[in-house]
């Protein structure tokens, strides 16, 4: 079974524990997972060997500022489906977050024509322009046990210099344009309970400048996997103020650390609403959001973060990587375990079914 193979892009990000989750959960199926080239070299010399092409941000893989390398890109793509490979494509975003150039639009038109489609939420059909009925609803997998969550929220929140007894809310992950920060902290500003505390944290990746409020912590600077723990056990409720979203994985974090989350009513986060684990607001609304911050000083966070726990106790990595497998075309397999009767050992047999 020489094509149960799949090229991943990318297999890992340093950033973001996606990936790793996924194809590591795919491996222990039995499934051999390569690092994705798209060079036409690599393609012609993988074909026969490896079955499926698994892109997640095809943005990633060419230049944005050129339209040549976009369509370079393209043809590529095109090389593959015609060498046999079958492409996948994780939509894990509407368009790029700083905005599409006519590069980002032609690669993710062939894409959407050529790939077998996977998104995390019905929200992710509509924003695929007609190419929704050939997509597989795959939910986004939990991180529960992929980082240290042993501290407490005493210990944590003298980490941070936080008082014990504050509604403390929280803004994680790559403080970018996108995110909306500036308006979260002007909203912020504007609370009246002065012994509320926000903490933006992550590593910044274009100007964004925050309001000025002594009630506010940042930490903008990388933060390790370490520490990511002391972030979120120091915090009451998380806020992602997106201006655009449609696949939140800081949503995912939060969760996973059993906070619940204050977030526009956009994309995969307006399916939270029956969870209980979500306070969403009207992202077109101009005091959508310094409402939801109003209710969030009040709201039952501890409510809400059981709701949270309880949510993703039902996405395991292990059913996720099963459900790829249809999508790849691939059979389930059957890991069997069987003596060897020259050693007297037990060997592991996969078969295809």
């Amino acid at each position: 079974m020489a094509r149960q193979r799949v090229a991943a892009f990318p297999r890992r990000l340093p950033t973001n524990p996606y990936c790793e989750l996924l194809y590591d959960h795919l491996e222990k199926l039995g499934i051999d997972v390569a690092d994705g080239r798209s060079g036409v070299r690599w393609l012609f010399r993988h074909r026969g060997a490896i079955g499926v092409l698994h892109f997640h941000w095809p943005e990633r893989h060419f230049d944005r500022t050129r339209l040549a390398s976009a369509l370079g890109f393209a043809v590529r793509l095109l090389v593959a489906r015609a060498l046999g490979y079958r492409l996948v494509w994780t939509v894990h975003n509407a368009a790029p977050h700083e905005g599409a150039t006519r590069g980002d639009r032609l690669v993710r038109a062939v894409l959407r024509r050529c790939a077998r489609l996977v998104v995390h939420c019905t929200a992710g059909r509509a924003a695929l322009e007609g190419a929704g009925a050939r997509a597989t609803v795959i939910p986004h997998g939990s991180y529960v046990g992929r980082y240290p969550n042993a501290i407490t929220r005493e210990t944590a929140r003298a980490r941070l210099d936080l008082p014990r007894d504050a509604r403390v809310l929280l803004a994680f992950g790559q403080v970018r344009p996108y995110k909306g920060l500036e308006a979260l902290s002007r909203a912020f500003a504007a609370l009246p309970d002065r012994d509320a505390r926000l903490v933006i944290a992550g590593e910044p990746v274009g100007r964004v400048e925050p309001a000025a409020d002594p009630r506010l912590r940042l930490v903008l600077r990388h933060v390790p996997d370490a520490e990511v723990q002391v972030l979120f056990n120091a915090a009451d409720l998380v806020v992602l103020p997106y201006r655009a979203v449609l696949t939140s994985g800081a949503a995912m974090l939060a969760l996973s650390f059993g906070r619940g989350i204050v977030a526009p009513r956009l994309g995969c986060l307006a399916e939270l609403d029956p969870s209980g684990a979500a306070l969403l607001y009207d992202a077109d609304a101009p005091d959508g959001l310094a409402a939801a911050l109003a209710r969030a000083m009040t709201v039952d966070a501890a409510a809400m973060g059981n709701n949270a726990r309880r949510l993703v106790r039902g996405l395991s990595w292990d059913v996720i990587a099963r459900r790829h497998l249809a999508v790849y075309g691939f059979a389930p397999a059957l890991t069997v375990l069987h003596a060897d009767r020259a050693t007297g050992r037990e060997r592991r047999h996969t078969v295809w079914i």
